[in-house]
């Protein structure tokens, strides 16, 4: 009894667990410009060496203007 008891308590657990994990990546919290998106694969590239300073300045400048 205790035992039935106990797996229908995770079965719900889980079932809540699951509807929340669902509903959250459906409606994230953070929306982030496309702007933001592309000055940060700016600063990536130009910490993994890609770009170099002038580079990454003219195009964050570019960005921040358009």
């Amino acid at each position: 009894m205790l035992a039935m008891m106990l797996m229908m308590a995770l079965i719900w657990s889980g079932l809540i667990l699951l509807l929340i994990w669902g509903i959250r990546h459906l409606f994230p919290h953070e929306r982030r410009s496309a702007e933001a998106v592309a000055s940060e694969i700016l600063a990536r590239r130009y910490a993994a060496g890609e770009l170099t300073e002038a580079e990454y300045l003219r195009a964050l400048d570019t960005l921040r203007h358009d």
